[in-house]
């Protein structure tokens, strides 16, 4: 199954070039392919909300597997040894199926993530997830389409709510 991870970076693009010189050619290679192979999101971050330019931090949405992930995980603590700053890597799979992820912090791309989420619920959501949100967080929880969902019925895309 295809998993949703949130990367946040304080590593610099030029920190990450100095570190990326170590490699080489098939390597380069290798790294560039990785992420060719992974549905990914790319902005800057300012702690709060994601924009274009603005914002000291890096924040990544992959849709990825969790085997891909760990190369990821493993080329950037390479390229990053010994270098001031950090880099986390989320898991946030659960909070998307349960419909619980804050998307309010994409800001501007908040509705092409929205609609992302939704397309990833689709696929991956079962009754059972729902039946454990129930538990985890009340019946009162559900949304919507949680609701739908549990009634054998389509959910209601973000692009009919626009």
């Amino acid at each position: 199954m295809s998993r949703i991870y949130r990367i946040i970076s304080s590593f610099t693009n030029e920190q990450s070039e100095t570190g990326m010189k170590q490699f080489s050619e098939y390597e380069l290679k290798m790294i560039i392919d990785l992420l060719g192979r992974i549905e990914m999101y790319t902005f800057k971050y300012d702690g709060k909300v994601c924009h274009w330019r603005k914002g000291e931090l890096e924040y990544n949405i992959l849709f990825c597997s969790e085997k891909k992930i760990d190369e990821v995980r493993k080329y950037d603590n390479q390229i990053h040894n010994d270098m001031e700053g950090y880099t986390t890597i989320d898991d946030i799979t659960e909070d998307v199926l349960l419909d619980t992820f804050d998307t309010s912090v994409f800001g501007f791309f908040q509705f092409e993530m929205n609609f992302d989420f939704f397309n990833f619920r689709k696929e991956y959501l079962t009754k059972d997830i729902l039946l454990d949100k129930i538990l985890k967080y009340g019946k009162d929880s559900l949304t919507e389409n949680d609701k739908l969902f549990l009634e054998d019925k389509d959910m209601i895309s973000p692009l009919d709510n626009s």
